[in-house]
Protein backbone atom coordinates (compact mmCIF):
# COMPACT_ATOMS: atom_id res chain seq x y z
CA UNK A 1 0.00 0.00 0.00
CA UNK A 2 1.36 3.35 -1.06
CA UNK A 3 2.26 5.87 2.12
CA UNK A 4 -0.89 7.87 1.93
CA UNK A 5 -0.04 9.95 5.51
CA UNK A 6 3.54 11.04 3.67
CA UNK A 7 1.30 11.83 0.28
CA UNK A 8 -0.87 14.06 2.43
CA UNK A 9 2.10 15.34 4.27
CA UNK A 10 3.21 16.43 0.35
CA UNK A 11 0.11 17.94 -0.42
CA UNK A 12 -1.79 19.48 1.94
CA UNK A 13 0.58 22.55 2.53
CA UNK A 14 0.41 26.21 3.91
CA UNK A 15 0.52 28.78 1.35
CA UNK A 16 -0.19 32.00 1.29
CA UNK A 17 -0.92 33.57 -2.59
CA UNK A 18 -1.91 31.55 -5.35
CA UNK A 19 1.10 29.16 -5.95
CA UNK A 20 2.14 30.00 -9.17
CA UNK A 21 3.16 33.33 -8.33
CA UNK A 22 4.46 32.53 -5.23
CA UNK A 23 6.79 29.76 -6.84
CA UNK A 24 8.19 32.25 -9.36
CA UNK A 25 8.68 34.72 -5.91
CA UNK A 26 10.17 31.19 -4.07
CA UNK A 27 12.76 31.05 -6.80
CA UNK A 28 13.75 34.56 -6.95
CA UNK A 29 14.05 34.60 -3.24
CA UNK A 30 16.37 31.70 -3.43
CA UNK A 31 18.61 33.45 -5.99
CA UNK A 32 18.15 37.07 -3.70
CA UNK A 33 19.56 35.43 -1.01
CA UNK A 34 22.66 33.58 -2.82
CA UNK A 35 23.79 37.37 -3.59
CA UNK A 36 22.98 38.87 -0.08
CA UNK A 37 22.86 41.90 -1.64
CA UNK A 38 20.15 44.71 -2.81
CA UNK A 39 18.38 43.29 -6.82
CA UNK A 40 20.06 45.35 -9.75
CA UNK A 41 18.24 43.48 -12.57
CA UNK A 42 15.87 40.33 -12.35
CA UNK A 43 14.92 37.70 -14.98
CA UNK A 44 12.71 35.67 -14.81
CA UNK A 45 12.42 32.27 -17.44
CA UNK A 46 9.16 30.47 -16.93
CA UNK A 47 7.12 27.63 -18.77
CA UNK A 48 3.86 28.90 -20.38
CA UNK A 49 1.72 27.12 -17.78
CA UNK A 50 3.33 28.92 -14.67
CA UNK A 51 2.86 32.57 -16.70
CA UNK A 52 -0.58 31.39 -17.77
CA UNK A 53 -1.61 30.42 -14.17
CA UNK A 54 0.78 33.72 -12.67
CA UNK A 55 -0.38 36.37 -15.29
CA UNK A 56 -3.80 37.78 -13.54
CA UNK A 57 -3.60 36.42 -10.13
CA UNK A 58 -3.51 39.39 -7.69
CA UNK A 59 -0.44 39.19 -5.87
CA UNK A 60 -0.49 39.01 -1.03
CA UNK A 61 1.50 41.83 -0.09
CA UNK A 62 1.42 43.93 -3.36
CA UNK A 63 -0.01 46.59 -2.90
CA UNK A 64 -3.37 45.24 -5.14
CA UNK A 65 -0.73 44.47 -8.08
CA UNK A 66 -1.07 40.72 -10.13
CA UNK A 67 1.55 38.67 -11.95
CA UNK A 68 4.84 37.41 -12.50
CA UNK A 69 7.01 40.84 -12.11
CA UNK A 70 5.32 41.64 -9.06
CA UNK A 71 6.07 37.96 -7.70
CA UNK A 72 9.73 38.14 -8.46
CA UNK A 73 10.45 41.63 -6.68
CA UNK A 74 8.93 41.55 -4.24
CA UNK A 75 10.36 37.29 -3.78
CA UNK A 76 13.92 38.82 -4.20
CA UNK A 77 14.25 41.72 -2.31
CA UNK A 78 12.25 39.54 0.59
CA UNK A 79 15.25 37.17 0.19
CA UNK A 80 13.12 34.59 2.39
CA UNK A 81 13.06 31.22 0.77
CA UNK A 82 12.73 29.30 4.05
CA UNK A 83 9.56 30.54 4.64
CA UNK A 84 9.07 28.10 1.30
CA UNK A 85 5.18 29.21 -0.04
CA UNK A 86 4.69 31.38 2.66
CA UNK A 87 8.01 33.70 1.03
CA UNK A 88 6.01 37.38 1.35
CA UNK A 89 4.45 36.37 4.86
CA UNK A 90 7.15 39.09 5.51
CA UNK A 91 6.42 41.63 3.08
CA UNK A 92 6.54 45.01 4.51
CA UNK A 93 6.40 48.90 2.81
CA UNK A 94 10.18 49.03 2.49
CA UNK A 95 10.29 45.83 0.77
CA UNK A 96 7.50 46.68 -1.77
CA UNK A 97 8.91 50.03 -2.12
CA UNK A 98 12.46 48.35 -3.14
CA UNK A 99 10.18 45.77 -5.42
CA UNK A 100 7.61 48.70 -7.25
CA UNK A 101 11.08 50.47 -7.79
CA UNK A 102 12.50 47.64 -9.97
CA UNK A 103 9.35 46.75 -11.86
CA UNK A 104 8.76 50.08 -12.47
CA UNK A 105 12.28 51.15 -13.97
CA UNK A 106 12.33 47.90 -16.54
CA UNK A 107 14.67 46.11 -14.26
CA UNK A 108 12.33 43.00 -13.77
CA UNK A 109 11.93 40.77 -17.24
CA UNK A 110 10.01 38.05 -18.10
CA UNK A 111 10.92 35.27 -20.92
CA UNK A 112 8.77 32.10 -21.99
CA UNK A 113 11.15 29.02 -21.61
CA UNK A 114 10.50 26.61 -24.18
CA UNK A 115 10.92 22.71 -24.10
CA UNK A 116 10.53 22.26 -19.92
CA UNK A 117 8.20 20.24 -17.52
CA UNK A 118 4.66 22.28 -17.30
CA UNK A 119 6.70 23.48 -13.54
CA UNK A 120 9.53 25.24 -14.55
CA UNK A 121 10.94 28.51 -13.11
CA UNK A 122 14.52 29.69 -13.18
CA UNK A 123 14.91 33.17 -11.68
CA UNK A 124 18.44 35.41 -12.39
CA UNK A 125 19.12 37.73 -9.99
CA UNK A 126 22.25 40.49 -10.84
CA UNK A 127 23.75 42.68 -8.23
CA UNK A 128 26.47 45.25 -7.66
CA UNK A 129 29.20 42.08 -6.87
CA UNK A 130 27.36 38.83 -8.19
CA UNK A 131 24.72 36.81 -10.06
CA UNK A 132 22.49 34.22 -8.49
CA UNK A 133 20.41 31.90 -10.32
CA UNK A 134 17.42 28.91 -9.08
CA UNK A 135 15.15 26.79 -10.66
CA UNK A 136 12.10 25.55 -9.09
CA UNK A 137 10.81 22.68 -10.80
CA UNK A 138 8.32 19.69 -11.05
CA UNK A 139 6.62 20.78 -7.71
CA UNK A 140 5.63 24.49 -7.05
CA UNK A 141 8.67 24.35 -3.48
CA UNK A 142 11.37 21.97 -5.10
CA UNK A 143 14.45 23.87 -5.81
CA UNK A 144 16.07 21.91 -8.39
CA UNK A 145 18.88 24.14 -8.67
CA UNK A 146 21.32 26.64 -7.28
CA UNK A 147 23.95 28.83 -8.96
CA UNK A 148 26.46 31.63 -7.82
CA UNK A 149 28.97 34.05 -9.86
CA UNK A 150 29.04 30.69 -12.26
CA UNK A 151 29.45 28.42 -9.82
CA UNK A 152 26.70 25.37 -9.44
CA UNK A 153 26.09 24.51 -5.94
CA UNK A 154 22.82 22.34 -6.12
CA UNK A 155 21.83 20.41 -9.78
CA UNK A 156 19.14 17.94 -8.85
CA UNK A 157 17.05 19.19 -11.81
CA UNK A 158 16.80 15.49 -13.72
CA UNK A 159 14.24 14.37 -10.65
CA UNK A 160 11.86 13.26 -11.88
CA UNK A 161 9.40 12.89 -8.93
CA UNK A 162 10.75 16.18 -7.71
CA UNK A 163 11.34 14.49 -4.79
CA UNK A 164 7.51 13.20 -3.71
CA UNK A 165 6.74 9.79 -2.04
CA UNK A 166 5.40 7.05 -5.26
CA UNK A 167 1.76 7.36 -5.93
CA UNK A 168 2.18 4.43 -8.80
CA UNK A 169 -0.03 2.42 -6.39
CA UNK A 170 -2.74 4.38 -5.22
CA UNK A 171 -6.34 3.16 -6.08
CA UNK A 172 -9.67 4.16 -5.01
CA UNK A 173 -10.55 0.72 -2.69
CA UNK A 174 -6.84 1.82 -1.24
CA UNK A 175 -7.99 5.19 -0.31
CA UNK A 176 -11.12 4.13 1.14
CA UNK A 177 -9.33 1.24 3.16
CA UNK A 178 -7.30 3.79 4.92
CA UNK A 179 -9.49 6.71 5.05
CA UNK A 180 -12.02 4.57 6.75
CA UNK A 181 -9.31 2.40 8.91
CA UNK A 182 -6.27 4.51 9.71
CA UNK A 183 -5.86 4.48 13.77
CA UNK A 184 -6.52 8.81 14.16
CA UNK A 185 -5.45 7.83 17.60
CA UNK A 186 -2.29 6.96 16.69
CA UNK A 187 -1.49 9.34 13.96
CA UNK A 188 -1.65 12.70 15.37
CA UNK A 189 0.17 14.24 12.88
CA UNK A 190 -2.50 13.50 10.56
CA UNK A 191 -5.08 15.12 12.27
CA UNK A 192 -2.87 18.01 13.02
CA UNK A 193 -2.52 18.42 9.21
CA UNK A 194 -6.26 17.99 8.74
CA UNK A 195 -7.43 20.80 11.30
CA UNK A 196 -4.60 23.13 9.80
CA UNK A 197 -6.57 22.46 6.47
CA UNK A 198 -9.80 23.12 8.41
CA UNK A 199 -8.85 26.42 10.55
CA UNK A 200 -7.14 27.51 7.58
CA UNK A 201 -9.34 27.18 4.57
CA UNK A 202 -12.76 28.00 6.47
CA UNK A 203 -10.84 31.08 7.70
CA UNK A 204 -10.52 32.53 4.35
CA UNK A 205 -14.16 31.27 3.02
CA UNK A 206 -15.79 33.08 6.05
CA UNK A 207 -13.21 36.43 5.08
CA UNK A 208 -14.97 35.97 1.44
CA UNK A 209 -18.32 36.34 2.25
CA UNK A 210 -17.19 39.04 5.08
CA UNK A 211 -15.92 41.16 2.56
CA UNK A 212 -16.26 42.54 -0.91
CA UNK A 213 -13.09 40.39 -2.63
CA UNK A 214 -13.03 39.95 -6.36
CA UNK A 215 -16.53 39.53 -7.96
CA UNK A 216 -18.23 38.03 -5.06
CA UNK A 217 -19.14 34.79 -6.41
CA UNK A 218 -19.39 33.50 -3.18
CA UNK A 219 -21.32 36.14 -1.45
CA UNK A 220 -23.85 35.88 -4.54
CA UNK A 221 -24.52 32.37 -4.25
CA UNK A 222 -24.44 32.63 -0.39
CA UNK A 223 -27.51 34.65 -0.89
CA UNK A 224 -29.66 32.76 -3.11
CA UNK A 225 -28.86 29.57 -0.85
CA UNK A 226 -31.82 30.22 1.37
CA UNK A 227 -30.50 28.41 3.99
CA UNK A 228 -29.68 25.21 1.97
CA UNK A 229 -26.58 23.67 3.40
CA UNK A 230 -25.34 22.31 0.44
CA UNK A 231 -25.74 25.37 -1.80
CA UNK A 232 -24.14 27.28 1.54
CA UNK A 233 -21.13 24.96 1.25
CA UNK A 234 -20.89 25.70 -2.53
CA UNK A 235 -21.24 29.31 -1.61
CA UNK A 236 -18.46 29.08 1.29
CA UNK A 237 -16.06 27.35 -1.34
CA UNK A 238 -16.50 30.25 -4.29
CA UNK A 239 -16.07 32.77 -1.22
CA UNK A 240 -12.96 31.26 0.05
CA UNK A 241 -11.62 31.98 -4.12
CA UNK A 242 -12.99 35.05 -4.48
CA UNK A 243 -10.64 36.34 -1.85
CA UNK A 244 -7.67 33.88 -2.38
CA UNK A 245 -7.71 35.11 -6.13
CA UNK A 246 -7.98 38.88 -5.13
CA UNK A 247 -4.93 39.15 -2.93
CA UNK A 248 -6.41 38.32 0.42
CA UNK A 249 -3.29 37.82 2.39
CA UNK A 250 -4.74 34.69 4.50
CA UNK A 251 -3.40 31.29 3.23
CA UNK A 252 -4.25 28.58 2.55
CA UNK A 253 -3.57 24.50 3.06
CA UNK A 254 -3.41 23.79 -0.83
CA UNK A 255 -4.05 20.12 -2.54
CA UNK A 256 -1.77 18.80 -5.44
CA UNK A 257 -0.07 22.22 -5.88
CA UNK A 258 -2.87 24.17 -5.72
CA UNK A 259 -5.19 26.84 -3.00
CA UNK A 260 -8.18 26.88 -5.49
CA UNK A 261 -8.18 22.54 -5.65
CA UNK A 262 -7.14 22.51 -1.60
CA UNK A 263 -10.17 24.82 -1.07
CA UNK A 264 -12.49 22.61 -3.35
CA UNK A 265 -11.84 19.61 -1.66
CA UNK A 266 -12.17 20.96 1.91
CA UNK A 267 -14.88 22.80 2.56
CA UNK A 268 -17.70 22.14 1.29
CA UNK A 269 -16.75 18.83 2.88
CA UNK A 270 -16.23 20.59 6.59
CA UNK A 271 -20.08 22.77 6.15
CA UNK A 272 -21.87 19.46 5.79
CA UNK A 273 -20.31 17.86 8.50
CA UNK A 274 -20.93 20.84 10.97
CA UNK A 275 -24.76 21.08 9.35
CA UNK A 276 -24.91 17.52 10.16
CA UNK A 277 -23.31 17.30 13.44
CA UNK A 278 -21.01 14.88 12.50
CA UNK A 279 -18.35 13.90 14.83
CA UNK A 280 -14.74 14.95 14.47
CA UNK A 281 -13.91 11.56 13.56
CA UNK A 282 -16.44 11.33 10.91
CA UNK A 283 -15.10 14.60 9.47
CA UNK A 284 -11.63 13.77 9.50
CA UNK A 285 -12.27 10.32 7.77
CA UNK A 286 -14.29 12.29 5.02
CA UNK A 287 -11.10 14.66 4.45
CA UNK A 288 -9.03 12.20 4.31
CA UNK A 289 -11.32 10.30 1.06
CA UNK A 290 -11.59 13.77 -0.52
CA UNK A 291 -8.64 15.26 -0.69
CA UNK A 292 -6.46 11.65 -1.68
CA UNK A 293 -9.15 10.97 -4.57
CA UNK A 294 -8.27 14.58 -5.53
CA UNK A 295 -4.93 13.67 -5.50
CA UNK A 296 -5.02 10.23 -6.96
CA UNK A 297 -7.09 11.92 -10.05
CA UNK A 298 -4.49 14.02 -10.48
CA UNK A 299 -1.72 12.68 -11.04
CA UNK A 300 -2.59 11.39 -14.30
CA UNK A 301 -3.25 15.08 -15.02
CA UNK A 302 -0.14 16.77 -13.86
CA UNK A 303 -0.17 19.57 -12.03
CA UNK A 304 -0.77 22.23 -14.98
CA UNK A 305 -2.61 21.95 -18.02
CA UNK A 306 -5.67 23.22 -19.88
CA UNK A 307 -7.89 21.34 -17.67
CA UNK A 308 -9.42 23.23 -14.46
CA UNK A 309 -8.12 21.12 -11.64
CA UNK A 310 -11.54 21.84 -9.15
CA UNK A 311 -12.94 19.61 -11.30
CA UNK A 312 -11.36 16.64 -9.57
CA UNK A 313 -11.08 18.49 -6.52
CA UNK A 314 -15.13 19.16 -6.63
CA UNK A 315 -15.08 15.11 -7.58
CA UNK A 316 -13.27 14.20 -4.51
CA UNK A 317 -15.24 16.48 -2.40
CA UNK A 318 -18.24 14.70 -3.84
CA UNK A 319 -16.66 11.08 -2.43
CA UNK A 320 -16.44 12.92 0.84
CA UNK A 321 -19.41 14.17 1.48
CA UNK A 322 -21.38 11.02 0.06
CA UNK A 323 -19.02 9.27 2.92
CA UNK A 324 -20.59 11.63 5.55
CA UNK A 325 -23.97 10.55 4.35
CA UNK A 326 -22.55 7.18 4.79
CA UNK A 327 -22.96 6.38 1.28
CA UNK A 328 -21.63 3.00 0.70
CA UNK A 329 -18.43 2.71 -1.41
CA UNK A 330 -19.93 1.23 -5.00
CA UNK A 331 -22.26 4.53 -4.58
CA UNK A 332 -19.47 6.74 -3.77
CA UNK A 333 -17.46 5.23 -6.92
CA UNK A 334 -20.70 5.90 -8.79
CA UNK A 335 -20.30 9.62 -7.38
CA UNK A 336 -17.23 9.76 -9.06
CA UNK A 337 -18.11 8.46 -12.40
CA UNK A 338 -20.84 10.84 -12.59
CA UNK A 339 -18.81 14.06 -11.15
CA UNK A 340 -16.25 13.02 -13.79
CA UNK A 341 -18.12 12.39 -16.66
CA UNK A 342 -20.06 15.76 -16.82
CA UNK A 343 -17.97 18.76 -15.77
CA UNK A 344 -14.46 16.90 -16.73
CA UNK A 345 -13.52 19.32 -19.99
CA UNK A 346 -13.84 22.83 -18.04
CA UNK A 347 -10.94 24.53 -19.14
CA UNK A 348 -8.05 26.23 -17.17
CA UNK A 349 -6.88 29.70 -18.30
CA UNK A 350 -4.95 30.95 -15.80
CA UNK A 351 -5.57 31.50 -12.07
CA UNK A 352 -8.37 34.78 -11.80
CA UNK A 353 -11.97 35.44 -10.39
CA UNK A 354 -13.44 33.49 -12.40
CA UNK A 355 -11.84 30.12 -10.85
CA UNK A 356 -14.62 30.86 -8.03
CA UNK A 357 -17.23 30.26 -10.47
CA UNK A 358 -15.70 26.85 -11.95
CA UNK A 359 -15.45 25.87 -8.32
CA UNK A 360 -19.15 26.51 -7.54
CA UNK A 361 -19.98 24.83 -11.18
CA UNK A 362 -17.79 21.76 -10.64
CA UNK A 363 -19.42 21.45 -6.70
CA UNK A 364 -22.99 22.03 -8.35
CA UNK A 365 -22.57 18.75 -10.63
CA UNK A 366 -20.86 17.17 -7.21
CA UNK A 367 -24.58 17.53 -5.68
CA UNK A 368 -26.20 16.16 -8.52
CA UNK A 369 -23.53 13.16 -8.54
CA UNK A 370 -24.15 12.65 -5.41
CA UNK A 371 -28.36 12.34 -6.06
CA UNK A 372 -28.11 10.91 -9.14
CA UNK A 373 -25.30 7.70 -7.13
CA UNK A 374 -28.11 7.72 -4.38
CA UNK A 375 -31.07 6.77 -6.88
CA UNK A 376 -28.43 4.11 -8.15
CA UNK A 377 -27.99 5.98 -11.44
CA UNK A 378 -24.31 6.14 -13.11
CA UNK A 379 -23.31 6.89 -16.45
CA UNK A 380 -22.24 3.64 -18.31
CA UNK A 381 -18.88 1.95 -19.99
CA UNK A 382 -18.77 4.07 -23.58
CA UNK A 383 -20.90 6.91 -22.59
CA UNK A 384 -18.42 9.20 -23.79
CA UNK A 385 -15.19 9.01 -21.61
CA UNK A 386 -16.51 6.70 -19.12
CA UNK A 387 -14.58 3.36 -18.90
CA UNK A 388 -15.46 -0.68 -17.82
CA UNK A 389 -14.38 1.14 -13.85
CA UNK A 390 -14.08 3.63 -12.37
CA UNK A 391 -10.10 3.91 -12.64
CA UNK A 392 -10.26 3.54 -16.44
CA UNK A 393 -12.16 6.92 -16.27
CA UNK A 394 -10.06 8.05 -14.10
CA UNK A 395 -7.17 7.40 -16.41
CA UNK A 396 -9.62 8.57 -19.55
CA UNK A 397 -9.34 11.97 -18.10
CA UNK A 398 -5.96 11.81 -17.21
CA UNK A 399 -5.07 11.25 -21.43
CA UNK A 400 -7.91 13.95 -22.27
CA UNK A 401 -5.31 16.44 -20.05
CA UNK A 402 -2.18 14.99 -20.55
CA UNK A 403 -2.30 14.61 -24.49
CA UNK A 404 -5.66 15.88 -25.84
CA UNK A 405 -5.17 19.52 -24.05
CA UNK A 406 -1.95 20.57 -25.03
CA UNK A 407 -2.97 22.25 -27.90
CA UNK A 408 -5.61 23.84 -26.04
CA UNK A 409 -3.16 25.17 -23.14
CA UNK A 410 -0.87 26.71 -26.09
CA UNK A 411 -4.12 28.53 -27.70
CA UNK A 412 -5.06 29.78 -24.16
CA UNK A 413 -1.69 31.45 -23.68
CA UNK A 414 -1.25 32.74 -26.70
CA UNK A 415 -4.75 34.43 -26.38
CA UNK A 416 -3.79 35.51 -22.85
CA UNK A 417 -0.10 37.34 -24.52
CA UNK A 418 -2.12 38.66 -27.29
CA UNK A 419 -4.30 40.01 -24.89
CA UNK A 420 -1.38 41.97 -22.52
CA UNK A 421 0.55 43.13 -25.32
CA UNK A 422 -3.06 44.41 -26.59
CA UNK A 423 -1.65 48.38 -27.15
CA UNK A 424 -5.58 49.11 -24.56
CA UNK A 425 -3.91 47.01 -21.90
CA UNK A 426 -2.81 48.51 -18.88
CA UNK A 427 -0.83 47.06 -15.45
CA UNK A 428 -2.92 46.46 -12.39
Amino acid sequence: MPNYLKILQEELILALGCTEPIAIALAAAHAGALTGEKPETIDVYASGSIIKNANSVYVPHSGGRQGVLISAALGAVAAAPELKLRVLQKVDDAILKQALALTAGGHVRLHLEKNVDNIYIRVKVKTASHTAQAVISQVHHHLSYQELDGKVLLDVEKQSSGGLTDRSGMSLQGIYDYATSVSLEDSPELTALLDQQIHSNMDIAREGLAKPWGQEVGRTLHDMADGDPFREAIALAAAASDARMAGCDSPVTINAGSGNQGITCSVAVVHMAHSMKAPPEKLYRALILSNLIAIYAKQFIGKLSAFCGVVTAAAGAGCGIAFLQDMPLDEIQMTLTNTLATSGGIICDGAKGSCASKIAVSLHNAALAIDMSRRGKVFQPRDGIVGQTVEDTIRNIGTIAAEGMVPTDQVILKIMTDQSNHPDHKEA
